[in-house]
C-alpha cells in the first residue's frame, strides 16, 4: 500500500527530521444529519412526558421470540453468537423492553415508562436483504407504559389510553397529532410478526394521515404470563422513517381571542362499527370551511355510550369549543355551526343526532 511505502520513506529519512506543523484543518461546521436531529427531538418529547430511554441489544434470545409470540424461524440466527442467549436478531424492539419490565417492577418501582430507538431488521421471508445481501433494518420506537395493581386503580380506565397518551403528546410536539388516527387491527395485520404480542381486541394501527406509522395497544395474556407483566401495561412501536415523512416541520402561530369563547356538546347516534376518529374528523373538516376558519375552535372527545338494548348503534359525544377574534359570539351562530357537524355526519356515516 502507499501508506506502507511512506513509513518507509520516514523510517529511513528519519521521523525526526519532519517538520513539526500541524495539519491543515477546515472550520467549517459538519453538516446536519436530520435522521439523528430527528431521534434528538423524540429523545426530548418523551423525557419530558415522563418517560425513561433504555438501551437493549439488537440480538435477543429465542425463549423471548416464544414468549412474545414470534416464529424463530422468521428471524436471522447467528452461527457464531458472542452468547446463547443473544442468538437470533430481533424483529422488534417491544418485546427487548418488555423484557426489563419485571426485574424494574420487583425493584420497588411502581409506575414507569420505557422506550427505546433502535434498529429490528425486515422479515427475511419477504426478501428482507440490501444489495450487498446483508438484512435490511429499520429504525424503530418503542415505549412501553407500566402501572403495578396498587397504581392502575387511579388511571380508572384501561392501560390503552396511557399509551395513547404518550403518543399524542409524541405527535404533538411533532406537529401531526391533528392528523392521527387509529384503526383496530383487522385478522391480517394482528397476525404479522410485529403485532404478535399486542391483543387483538385491544390494539390499532397507527395513522398519521393516509400513511401508517405503526401499531399500539395492550400484550396478550400469555405474554404477560410469560414475562410477569403487571395487568396495566401497553405501549406503541413507531417506524421512525415513516414517522419523520409525515412530521410537520413549519411553525405557526395564532393569537389568543381576547372575546370570551363558548362550549357546546354534540351527541350523535352512529352505527356501531363507526370509529370516534371518523367522528372528530368529520368535526375537523367542518371547521376548515371558509364560513368558519377564522375562528378559535378546539374539539375533545367527551362520551361513547352503547344502550344495552340497541346493539347497532352506539352514541358519541364531542365537546365543541369556539371564540372569535373579532367580536363575543351568540349561541344561535355556535348552534349554527354545530348543525354544520350534524349534517355532515348524516351524510357521510348516517349519524343522527339526539
Amino acid at each position: 500500500l502507499k501508506e506502507d511505502i511512506v513509513e518507509e520513506v520516514g523510517r529511513l529519512y528519519g521521523f525526526d527530521k519532519l517538520p513539526l506543523e500541524l495539519s491543515a484543518r477546515s472550520l467549517a461546521p459538519a453538516n446536519k444529519n436530520p435522521l439523528l436531529e430527528f431521534k434528538g427531538s423524540i429523545r426530548s418529547i418523551l423525557r419530558r412526558a415522563g418517560a425513561n430511554e433504555i438501551l437493549t441489544y439488537s440480538f435477543v434470545n429465542g425463549k423471548l421470540l416464544d414468549a412474545v409470540g414470534q416464529n424463530r424461524d422468521s428471524a436471522y440466527k447467528l452461527k457464531n453468537a458472542l452468547s446463547p442467549e443473544l442468538q437470533y436478531y430481533r424483529l422488534s424492539i417491544t418485546p427487548s423492553i418488555l423484557e426489563k419490565v419485571s426485574a424494574n417492577v420487583r425493584a420497588g418501582y411502581a409506575q414507569f415508562a420505557l422506550f427505546e430507538l433502535g434498529k429490528a431488521h425486515q422479515l427475511h421471508t419477504d426478501g428482507g436483504l440490501t444489495a450487498e445481501g446483508v438484512p435490511l433494518e429499520n429504525e424503530r420506537l418503542s415505549l412501553v407504559f407500566v402501572a403495578d395493581a396498587k397504581q392502575a386503580k387511579k388511571y380508572g380506565g384501561a392501560p390503552y389510553y396511557q399509551a395513547r397518551h404518550f403518543l399524542a403528546t409524541l405527535l404533538k410536539q411533532l406537529g401531526c397529532d391533528h392528523a392521527m388516527t387509529l384503526q383496530p387491527l383487522d385478522d391480517t395485520v394482528a397476525n404479522l410478526q410485529e403485532t404478535a404480542f399486542y391483543e387483538k381486541g385491544r390494539a390499532a394501527m397507527v395513522y398519521v394521515g393516509d400513511t401508517a406509522v405503526g401499531y399500539m395497544g395492550e400484550y396478550r395474556a400469555s405474554v404477560r404470563r410469560a414475562l410477569k407483566l403487571p395487568d396495566f401495561t401497553a405501549g406503541f412501536e413507531l417506524d421512525v422513517t415513516a414517522l419523520r415523512s409525515v412530521q410537520n416541520t413549519s411553525s405557526s402561530y395564532q393569537p389568543l381571542p381576547k372575546y370570551p369563547s363558548l362550549e357546546q356538546d354534540i351527541c350523535l347516534r352512529v352505527p356501531a362499527k363507526t370509529l370516534y376518529a371518523q367522528v372528530l374528523k368529520i368535526a375537523y373538516e367542518v371547521l376548515h370551511i371558509t364560513e368558519y376558519e377564522a375562528l378559535v375552535t378546539q374539539v375533545t372527545p367527551v362520551d361513547a355510550y352503547q344502550r344495552p338494548d340497541d346493539a347497532d348503534f352506539k352514541q358519541i359525544t364531542i365537546r365543541l369549543t369556539v371564540a372569535s377574534h373579532e367580536r363575543t359570539l351568540t349561541e344561535t351562530e355556535v348552534s349554527k355551526l354545530m348543525s354544520a357537524i350534524a349534517e355532515s355526519a348524516h351524510a357521510r356515516i348516517q349519524a343522527e343526532r339526539v
